[in-house]
């Protein structure tokens, strides 16, 4: 709830005629012609503010009536607007209707009627109530010429002064004794010192001479009172502080004539409004009402947040806020912003001025949407109020005004207006300031000021944003200035506007030299105003350039073209796919360019070029422009912190302006084609800004962080190029080199090419070939044989190596692992190579080439030496043998030497026939064997008896019904993706990828070790949000927690076009 909820205004409030009178005459009240809130004297009453003083004088008044007391003379004293002339229509009303006081003090009011006093007004400003011999009052019977001729005819005595009266000359003392009598009378004079000093300035030797004369009698009739039931209550224009008086200047000397006059007689004097009463009349003059339980809950929710937020508010906020209960629905620095304004505006009526400028604010906000919690310094609409506020005295800050408040401030929002408000009216009156006033607001002071809940609801503001909205305020307004923690306004010319001006007469040619200079050093490194001073590491581009033009060379690199202006299709089209003489690149896949959409963006980083370029030209002005020491000062920080803000702004709009990205790409009839897209500038170089954009999920052109061996298989499978599975074999030059010069593969810099190079050689989808050197599964040695195997890639590639597909990896490799006996330490070693497949031993030797590739992907290769001692070596091929019962299978047994072996040996076998069955070694013998009817797994031995026995084992699996287990499935439709995910609970989803594609919108998921389900609402969700309702492709591969029986899924999978399965046999 705001002000208007736990507030009710006055219904004069609205009438605009009475802003004007709020200098109440009391002529006119006297004579019924005064407007209704002040001739009325029952609504009198109700709207005024009775303060201690004014009780006090009207207690004295009734008390002197009553043949009481002891004061029968009450000056009162003030400057303009200080309730002096209030107060004699409150005694006025109180002589007149002494019924109405009652709504104030019926006590008073009694009293006031059994007093029955008489009434003298000598009015000062009214010819009526005091006349003159320049303006004499005719009333028929006789003519009244003079102020104490007219107070005898208002007593209806006229005939006890008529000599004095026509004569000129001021009656004694004795005279107006008797005049009084023992009658209550009550005198009020107003306005007496504008009316001596009218005479005294005459020309005329007799006016003059009158002038005096009524000073002498205002001196005789304080005289004449004393000890009477008669009473004079008279106004001075004086304001006393201390020991200092202060008057106004236009009859400074008459007053002090009257003052002197009426000391001699009564040193006594009333102010009737102090400093703290202003703010009772405001409240008491403009409301009806104010709801004091809402004013408690508003001060403590105002308290609470002024505690909380301490770092904004300052530690002296909760003190102030203290205040908030007595002052609402003003806020405390309201109060003391009018407060300033009255009393130092030399143009200004304290209390009076004070009412007409908030009745103006209060008016405005009701007539407003807005419902503040209270009235704030920044309601006073200086724009309305111009004339009344600056006025003469303070005229040269209208351009200040005209400029700043109500053009530079309201166009950067209503916070920013607020702060240069709130600022303008707290400090305005101090004049031309060139130094901070210990008055003018901190940042904590103008937090205070400003912040409002509703306020801060329009702007979704935080507290701290107020500090923020001044920071903007002092780098952009013309004529705030700062110094030492404060803010204030002052209407010197200010140094902005001469550099915006000098602005103006840059060139072309320098703002654009300069905005390029600024484009370069933000290339590659962060903006210098950010303090940081290292180039970022960048991921990708080799050559980062600023220019328009294509490049000159055409290299296998990345580069990244900035160009500082906006392209048109065919611009980007030339830059991308040309050389500088016009020729077509064959590294079609290497240039991106960064670059601006939009030449309203651009034209705005040419200002801000040009500003800078002004401020330095303007900074070697300044001697001569400001020749005071102290603006020059406050100018030459201006200036820095505008040329501050103007280079860190041109770094920023500069990142912001460079928007767009284009690179190569392909279309879908596989046509090269310049393609862009927007840009979001999370990075502080236009080099990361741009490998950053490209690496993006929207974009997807770029791979810089990582890059797996299965998504690198599957790029390449995209230009149909197969390393894993194909028959070609390519040397990583040649690898690279597809990604230099194919636009429909992204940007990837070698060391993820080699990474990716690596993984595969690890996973045994590829090998490297080096000269004579196979690199492809790890052979390990009997002592250290791991559960899971790997590849074994070379420690780093070069560009020549090859890179094999992983069959012609594992021929060659084969190859290479004969067995071989080697003489060590005079010793012969038998080396050969064997697969373990759980407990048992395969001969590499011994398999098909075929086989032992298959096997090498899935048993560890175990390199395995054995010293042979002189005598004879036994070698069976094959060493394994599988086939159905009963078949008739042949093993060639190979019988060597060790050492010299001239004898004879004999052979035998466990099963079977071996022919010939001895020989002198070397030679071959052929075992012939039927193998078991029954199937499983045997062992049969060969034989040789030389010196010491000799044997050979040979491996036998007799097969059974083969059994074929389903591992996995790769499924590569979406929707049949879904369903096996649902058929097959029990599957772990490996790895997926989509592709989306439509014009030049192109999407890539890809991701592995995730669940299935969310893999594929993934998809499901980007073909929603990009429209695209064709994927251009798609697979997802899992596995079966358990291996499954062919049987098992056979039919069910029939269903699905496009599930193939993964299976082994058993």
């Amino acid at each position: 709830m705001g002000l208007k909820g736990y507030c009710e205004v006055r219904g004069e409030l609205f009438d605009e005629r009475l802003d004007e009178q709020l200098a109440p005459s009391l002529s006119e009240v006297y004579m019924g012609r005064g407007h209704e809130v002040y001739s009325n004297p029952v609504l009198f009453f109700e709207s005024t503010y009775f303060s201690d003083s004014m009780r006090r004088v009207l207690r004295g008044i009734v008390e002197a009536v009553e043949g009481k007391g002891t004061r029968r003379v009450f000056p009162l004293f003030s400057l303009y607007g200080g309730g002096k002339t209030h107060l004699l229509l409150a005694v006025l009303h109180a002589v007149r209707k002494p019924e109405s006081l009652s709504r104030v003090d019926s006590e008073l009011a009694v009293r006031f009627v059994e007093a029955g006093a008489k009434l003298v007004v000598l009015d000062g400003d009214s010819d009526e109530l005091c006349p003159s011999p320049a303006r004499p009052l005719d009333v028929k019977h006789y003519v009244v010429r003079s102020v104490w001729g007219s107070m005898a005819h208002q007593l209806g005595k006229y005939r006890f002064f008529e000599e004095e009266d026509r004569g000129g000359f001021a009656p004694s003392v004795e005279a107006i004794r008797k005049l009084l009598g023992d009658e209550p009378v009550i005198i009020l004079i107003d306005e007496i010192a504008k009316y001596v000093a009218r005479f005294r300035g005459s020309q005329d030797e007799k006016l003059r001479d009158y002038g005096k004369n009524v000073v002498a009698f205002v001196e005789s009739l304080v005289k004449a009172v004393e000890g009477t039931r008669s009473v004079v209550v008279i106004t001075l224009p004086v304001e006393v502080r201390g020991e200092e008086e202060r008057y106004m200047e236009a009859y400074e000397e008459e007053t002090k004539m009257l003052r002197d006059a009426i000391g001699r007689v009564a040193s006594a004097y009333d102010v009737p409004l102090d400093a703290g009463d202003v703010v009772r009349v405001l409240q008491r003059r403009i409301f009806k009402k104010i709801d004091r339980d809402a004013v408690v809950a508003l001060r403590s929710r105002y308290l609470e947040l002024y505690s909380s937020e301490e770092q904004v508010f300052g530690k002296s906020a909760v003190e102030k806020a203290s205040r908030i209960d007595e002052l609402a629905p003003f806020h405390p620095s309201y109060i003391d912003v009018l407060y300033d304004i009255v009393t130092r505006h030399p143009g200004l009526q304290r209390t009076r001025d004070a009412l007409r400028i908030t009745r103006v604010v209060v008016r405005e906000i009701w007539n407003s949407a807005e419902d503040p919690d209270f009235v704030m310094p920044w309601h006073i609409n200086v724009g309305r109020l111009d004339a009344l506020l600056l006025g003469q005295s303070f005229s040269k800050f209208k351009p200040i005004v005209d400029r700043d408040i109500y053009d530079n401030a309201l166009k950067r929002g209503p916070l920013v207006h607020a702060v240069a408000l709130a600022i303008f009216v707290r400090t305005y009156v101090y004049g031309l300031a060139t130094r901070p006033e210990r008055v003018f607001p901190t940042r904590e002071d103008v937090a205070f000021m400003v912040y409002e809940e509703s306020l801060a609801k329009k702007t979704n503001s935080k507290p701290a944003d107020v500090l923020n909205a001044l920071d903007v305020a002092s780098r952009e307004l013309l004529f705030i200035q700062e110094k030492d923690g404060r803010y204030w306004f002052t209407p010197i010319s200010p140094i902005i506007a001469i550099v915006q001006d000098e602005a103006r007469r840059v060139s072309e040619v320098e703002a654009r030299n300069r905005l390029l200079d600024a484009i370069r050093s933000l290339s590659q490194k962060p903006p210098p105003t950010t303090g940081k001073k290292k180039q970022e590491q960048q991921k990708l581009f080799s050559l980062v350039d600023v220019r328009d033009k294509p490049l000159p060379t055409d290299e296998p690199k990345y580069s990244l073209i900035i160009a500082p202006r906006v392209l048109s299709q065919e611009d980007l089209r030339r830059l991308i796919f040309e050389d500088e003489g016009g020729r077509s690149r064959v590294y079609r896949n290497t240039v991106a360019v960064l670059y601006p959409s939009d030449g309203r963006r651009f034209n705005r980083l040419l200002e801000l070029a040009r500003e800078l370029i002004a401020c330095e030209n303007v900074a070697e002005m300044l001697n001569e422009i400001y020749q005071d020491e102290d603006i020059r000062e406050l100018q030459t920080r201006k200036l820095r912190q505008y040329m501050r803000d103007r280079e860190t702004q041109l770094y920023q709009e500069i990142i912001n302006a460079f928007d767009t990205i284009g690179y190569p790409s392909v279309s879908e009839r596989g046509d090269n084609y310049a393609k862009t897209s927007p840009v979001r500038p999370e990075a502080t170089s236009l080099a990361r800004i741009a490998e950053e954009a490209l690496e993006s999920p929207d974009v997807g052109k770029a791979y810089l962080t990582s890059l797996g061996y299965d998504v690198f298989e599957h790029l390449l499978k995209g230009i149909s190029v197969d390393i894993s599975e194909g028959s070609r074999e390519l040397t990583v030059k040649e690898i690279l080199g597809y990604f230099y010069t194919h636009p429909g593969l992204p940007f990837v810099p070698r060391n993820l090419v080699i990474q990716a190079l690596v993984e595969g050689v690890r996973n045994l989808k590829i090998g490297i070939q080096r000269g004579g050197q196979i690199y492809w599964v790890r052979i390990y040695s009997p002592e250290n044989v791991p559960t899971i195997i790997e590849g074994a890639p070379p420690s780093m590639l070069e560009d020549n190596d090859i890179v094999l597909p992983w069959r012609i990896a594992a021929e060659r490799l084969l190859e290479q692992l004969k067995p071989v006996s080697e003489k060590r330490d005079g010793k012969v070693i038998r080396i050969r190579y064997v697969l373990l497949e759980g407990g048992r031993e395969h001969d590499l030797s011994s398999l098909s080439t075929e086989d032992a590739a298959k096997l090498l992907k899935t048993y560890p290769l175990v390199r395995k030496e054995e010293e042979i001692t002189e005598g004879i070596e036994v070698t069976l091929r094959p060493s394994f043998v599988e086939d159905k019962p009963g078949s008739m299978v042949q093993v060639f047994v190979d019988i060597t030497p060790v050492g010299k072996v001239d004898d004879v040996v004999k052979i035998k076998v466990s099963q079977g026939e071996i022919e010939p069955g001895q020989g002198r070694p070397p030679f071959t013998a052929v075992w012939r064997l039927q193998l078991p009817n029954k199937p499983g797994t045997y062992e049969f031995e060969v034989s040789v008896e030389y010196r010491r026995p000799v044997s050979g084992r040979l491996q036998v699996k007799v097969l059974g019904e083969e059994k074929v287990k389903v591992v996995g499935l790769v499924v590569m439709d979406l929707l049949e993706s879904e369903d096996i995910v649902k058929t097959f609970p029990d599957l772990v989803f490996e790895d997926g990828f989509a592709a989306l594609r439509s014009g030049e919108q192109e999407i890539t998921l890809k991701t592995r070790n995730t669940d299935p389900v969310v893999f594929i609402e993934m998809v499901k969700e980007a073909m929603s949000l990009t429209g695209i309702r064709r994927l251009e492709g798609f697979s997802a591969r899992f596995k079966f927690k358990q291996p499954k029986e062919l049987s098992e899924v056979e039919d069910i999978l029939s269903r699905f076009r496009s599930v193939e399965k993964i299976v082994t046999s058993i």
